[in-house]
């Protein structure tokens, strides 16, 4: 039995807009005085979004500062536009895009355990954790492009699962009409993980989870195989349309897409270890050196 069907739904609102309020409390007091300064890479990206919000620039990618992807830039010039180029523009954008991914953080979990027991109160308790997650708030307080990351993470996830979830309903006349809504969202789906891979250079391991839950998904479902098979092509085909531009560009400026990587990627398995064993501490044991 479903425990959520004795939660109120005013009970979980009332708990969504105090984990909100929360994060951006959080994530707009004192913006933009705190962080004291600007970071390096932050006076950079000031730069380059002010660059296209003066001049009409539209990169696919940036090929300077070892290389950066667009779409936090996009946005936080869209902010320069409204409110000047500054340092107040830069770091809204990016808190801006910190509140958001907590609201989609909610939405990813709840369609991801649809009709699972206590789904509801798990999306909130996920969502809380990221509200007050000490290395999502350094990310929406910086103007890092990275904090868009996560959101289209989020919002892919949440747009897939919906999708996938809405298209499976085809017992009865009624809900065959129903399950015609899942393709948008599978549609949606495609766009919003083709715009992930213009978020941050982290981005490119996203397809391997995403590729593991999918082909788990499908053999879980074994009797309806050919429909899930084209459901996921119509999701990679989005996904690849949008990727299409910054692929092209990868393609015929194949040292843009490696020289980040090259400068931090291990050389050994003991570095690879070493690295892993550095990222577990900084999460459980030692905090973040920040």
């Amino acid at each position: 039995m479903d425990n959520d069907i004795y939660t109120p739904r005013w009970v979980l609102a009332a708990a969504m807009l105090a984990i909100l309020l929360v994060a951006a409390g959080l994530r707009l007091y004192r913006l933009p005085d705190l962080p004291v300064g600007l970071h390096f890479d932050e006076a950079a990206n000031g730069v380059i979004a002010g660059e296209i919000a003066r001049s009409g620039y539209t990169p696919v990618f940036i090929p300077s500062y070892t290389g950066k992807e667009v779409l936090f830039f996009y946005w936080a010039a869209l902010w320069m536009k409204l409110l000047g180029a500054t340092r107040l523009a830069l770091r809204l954008s990016a808190a801006l895009a910190g509140l958001a991914t907590v609201a989609a953080t909610v939405w990813a979990v709840r369609e991801l355990l649809q009709g699972r027991r206590n789904a509801e109160w798990v999306a909130l308790l996920t969502a809380a954790f990221m509200a007050t997650s000490f290395w999502h708030l350094v990310l929406s307080r910086y103007g890092f492009r990275a904090v868009t990351q996560p959101l289209m993470q989020a919002l892919t996830v949440g747009a897939l699962w919906r999708g996938l979830r809405l298209s499976e309903e085809r017992e009865e006349r009624r809900e065959r009409r129903k399950s015609g809504r899942g393709t948008p969202w599978l549609l949606l789906a495609g766009v919003c993980c083709g715009l992930t891979a213009y978020t941050y250079l982290a981005a490119r391991a996203f397809p391997i989870p995403l590729a593991t839950a999918l082909a788990a998904f499908g053999i879980a479902d074994r009797d309806r195989r050919h429909v899930r098979l084209g459901q996921v092509a119509l999701f990679v085909g989005v996904a690849a349309l949008v990727l299409a531009p910054l692929l092209h560009y990868w393609l015929t400026h194949p040292g843009s897409f490696m020289t980040r990587t090259q400068q931090v990627a291990a050389t050994s398995w003991a570095e690879v270890w070493e690295g892993i064993r550095a990222c577990l501490a900084m999460f459980f044991l030692r905090g973040d050196p920040y």
